[in-house]
């Protein structure tokens, strides 16, 4: 009898499975990476207001300047080696007014930091064509409320374009998704436009990356005759060095967002090493040709 009235008490004890399951399924689908997931709940508003753009592009100086004060802070605790690289360092927020200003228009001039960034990729920032092109971009993120790309911060066109799209399909208000949606399209428009725009005067006959990087090569090792570089044979001449090219059609490699030509690359260099090359400072990339250099001599000692 006594055993009956135990199991009673505990089963009107136990509470109701509804809620609580409910609000576990909730946290558990917001912790996911799926997009899908995090419509559903309703959890996208810091999406919308740019901590995810904060995510993608990066302040590498700033990741550099991280990293060597965390080595020092694990050398003075005795640490021989840190466990894990810091994460690279968020950038500006991605709010047009926050950098240009409320009032500004295509009279006025460009902020100094955007300018200066353009300038450290290699970009003519002086030139009227490029001034035309940049205001053209500043033009179009103003209408839909956004900061424009800088380069060599680890963000290529297409996510920035597929960012806009981003915050387009998360947007709850009519009129800001409109912009958007039209700010994307623009956006597109104006890349194959100023790609169309970019009219070389020079030719070339083979891929020009591959035909420096087999000249510096042939100096650094004066035994050998001739290196091929993918579709790109150097060889040594008693006049100098001459080139011979076995590929396709070269492509006209163009700095992105203007219509300055920057050389005639083969298509590997053009859509892995040149696009590479674009998304970290000049430093950064410094610093991963030495790992490059290094992991190559270790697995050729391995193997």
């Amino acid at each position: 009898m006594m055993d009956k009235l135990k199991k009673k008490k505990s089963a009107h004890a136990s509470p109701p499975a509804g809620p609580p399951s409910k609000r576990r399924r909730r946290d558990t689908s917001s912790s996911s990476d799926d997009d899908t997931d995090d419509d559903a709940d309703g959890d996208s508003d810091d999406d919308a207001d740019g901590e995810d753009y904060n995510s993608l592009e990066y302040d590498w100086a700033a990741r550099r300047q991280l990293a060597a004060d965390r080595q020092l802070e694990g050398k003075d605790a005795g640490m021989t080696a840190l466990a894990a690289v810091p994460p690279p360092a968020p950038v500006l927020t991605t709010q047009f007014e926050h950098l240009y200003g409320r009032n500004w228009t295509a009279k006025n001039r460009h902020p100094a930091v955007v300018v200066e960034a353009f300038r450290k990729a290699g970009y003519p920032v002086h030139k009227h064509t490029f001034k035309n092109a940049l205001t053209r971009l500043a033009l179009i993120c103003r209408d839909a409320g956004v900061r424009p790309p800088l380069p060599q911060r680890g963000l290529a066109p297409t996510g920035f374009v597929r960012y806009v799209d981003r915050l387009a399909s998360r947007e709850r208000d009519s009129t800001r998704k409109k912009k958007l949606i039209r700010a994307r399209h623009q956006l597109k428009r104006l890349r194959v436009n100023l790609k169309g725009a970019c009219r070389p005067t020079t030719t070339a006959s083979a891929c020009e990356l591959c035909t420096l990087r087999g000249v510096v090569l042939l100096k650094a090792r004066p035994h050998l005759d001739r290196i091929v570089i993918k579709k790109t044979e150097t060889r040594r001449t008693p006049y100098g060095f001459a080139v011979d090219y076995h590929g396709e059609d070269l492509v006209n490699d163009h700095l992105e967002w203007s219509e300055e030509h920057r050389c005639w690359a083969c298509k590997h260099c053009n859509e892995r090493s040149i696009a590479a090359a674009d998304l970290v400072d000049d430093d950064e990339y410094r610093l991963f040709c030495r790992r490059t250099r290094t992991n190559n001599r270790t697995f050729a000692a391995v193997h």
